[in-house]
């Protein structure tokens, strides 16, 4: 790891934008206003573009619509020794050292995690926690899978194919199912600046941030403009047939002018994890929780871990850089996150130009549709 790099900026405001609907026959009017850079995780999203998409497209209207586990979700907190696998690479001897008190770094924690370079932060949990930390509706998002379930199996019945291809049907359909029962969302990349987003939630869903300019991939586009749509009303234009016209003119949309419901970039991650905590506690503090603590070895690197029944923080053990390790908020949908490569994850690489789908060109595609 490398040294943490002091005094960068704070995280930059992001616009969010919230747009109301009504519905009367074909008719759809839309309002937005400027929001703060926190909102809500409980309300569903609205992306700009793609509810440009529903206002040109849709007869109707309606509400908006990742497991692999971290160390500390198969260690019990109270020590690797307790495991009978004693962490190597602690300072001093194990049984002698201790973590400080939480009330001396709580503040630090994330004002140190924003002034580094870049990270990559993996989050992991059930299509709950997905709504709560990106306004996804698990309901709709469901019902949208077993919607098309049922139009496999349909489709199946009146095939008169061999038993052989029915069985490969179903054994798809299965493993879709199972795949989205929860989510992960992959953020690497510079804390402030360029960056990549990925979420399993679609085969490609994916975006992409250098400086002003946000890309994303023509499947998560889709995906968004799909998920807004809600199970009772059926959209004029079939998703297949947005993503071919899409497809036929690049590879990313850009959507620099839209709010996303996913983070764009590890400090946006940041703030709606520090949100997200401050809901599970009802807003106390760490330090009023009573938190147990210990010290651990993750990934050769020693860790001060701070947890009771409803979470689990993991910072580096260094006290005046305790930077961010995971996050555990438990509950029924429990959320899991890890923090590696400190000051060396990688950045990734603009798309070239003529792979991307600019504003003016899709606005013509969706006009195509009309």
């Amino acid at each position: 790891m490398k040294s943490p790099k002091k005094a960068l900026t704070s995280p930059a405001m992001m616009a969010s934008t919230e747009t109301e609907h009504s519905c009367e026959g074909n008719i759809m009017s839309t309002s937005a206003e400027e929001a703060g850079p926190r909102r809500s995780r409980q309300r569903l999203f609205a992306s700009t573009v793609a509810l440009s998409i529903a206002t040109m497209v849709l007869a109707g209207c309606g509400e908006d619509p990742r497991e692999e586990s971290t160390p500390a979700t198969n260690t019990d907190p109270s020590g690797a020794a307790d495991q009978g696998n004693a962490p190597e690479g602690i300072a001093g001897d194990a049984g002698d050292a201790q973590a400080v008190g939480i009330a001396d770094i709580e503040d630090e924690i994330w004002e140190t995690s924003l002034d580094q370079e870049n990270a990559t932060f993996t989050v992991t949990g059930g299509l709950q926690s997905g709504q709560e930390l990106l306004g996804y509706n698990p309901e709709v998002f469901q019902a949208e899978t077993g919607t098309e379930s049922e139009n496999d199996e349909t489709e199946n019945d009146e095939t008169e194919d061999v038993e052989s291809e029915d069985a490969d049907a179903e054994d798809e359909s299965s493993e879709t199912e199972v795949s989205n029962e929860t989510f992960e969302l992959l953020v690497t990349g510079q804390i402030e600046g360029d960056s990549a987003t990925e979420l399993n939630y679609s085969p490609d869903y994916s975006v992409m941030t250098f400086g002003d300019e946000t890309y994303q991939s023509v499947d998560g586009f889709v995906f968004d403009y799909e998920a807004q749509i809600p199970p009772e009303v059926e959209p004029e234009v079939d998703a297949a047939e947005l993503e071919s016209a899409l497809l036929a003119e690049g590879d990313w949309v850009d959507v620099s002018m839209s709010e996303l419901p996913v983070p764009r970039t590890p400090a946006e991650l940041i703030e709606s994890l520090r949100e997200r905590l401050d809901e599970t506690v009802d807003g106390a503090s760490l330090a009023d929780l009573e938190l147990e603590s210990t010290v651990d070895t993750r990934d050769g690197e020693n860790v001060w871990v701070y947890f009771n029944d409803q979470v689990e923080i993991a910072v580096l053990a260094d006290e005046s850089n305790p930077l961010l390790v995971g996050l555990i908020l438990r509950g029924e949908d429990e959320l899991d996150v890890a923090v590696t490569d400190w000051n060396e994850s990688t950045t990734p690489e603009s798309p070239e130009d003529e792979t991307v789908i600019a504003d003016d060109q899709l606005q013509e595609i969706l006009a195509g549709f009309i």
